[in-house]
């Protein structure tokens, strides 16, 4: 082999290398880092959390005619298995009755999806969009199920 072709070896191995960790550093800033998307996927539980939450509330409304108390009322419906503590122990979700046909749910989130979006439904959607810190969202129940 040539010292020409040892060097162009050399060369090609040095562009292959800076190549490679192009490649590396511009996934990193496209998806984010791994503790990033942790917190994403965290934050994704959290709003299947709160729509689990929804749903019951739904249900209970169909089924009682009115909006629950308070929390504990929907998790000690029979059969209920609700997540009312945040999943990383930041103590429980929050559930407030505003009237007869409000009500608000709130947690803390640790991203803002105005910069860091989901690809999990429903955390991707426009109804769950929260900005990081604590978020609460206010629903109304409209029509029943049954009707």
């Amino acid at each position: 082999m040539s010292a020409a072709a040892d060097k162009l070896g050399k060369w090609l191995a040095i562009g292959g290398s800076i190549a490679v960790g192009a490649v590396v550093v511009l996934s990193i800033v496209a998806t984010g880092t791994p503790m990033e998307q942790r917190r994403i996927r965290i934050d994704a539980g959290r709003v299947d959390d709160l729509q689990e939450i929804q749903q019951a509330v739904r249900i209970y409304w169909n089924v009682h005619d009115a909006v629950p108390a308070d929390l504990a009322t929907l998790a000690n419906q029979p059969g209920a298995n609700l997540p009312v503590a945040d999943r990383e122990g930041r103590g429980r979700y929050e559930y407030a009755r505003i009237d007869d046909d409000h009500y608000s749910l709130c947690a803390v989130f640790d991203t803002d999806t105005a910069l860091m979006r989901s690809e999990d439904y429903p955390a991707n959607s426009q109804e769950w969009m929260h900005p990081a810190g604590r978020h609460c969202f206010t629903r109304t129940l409209g029509k029943k199920d049954n009707e």
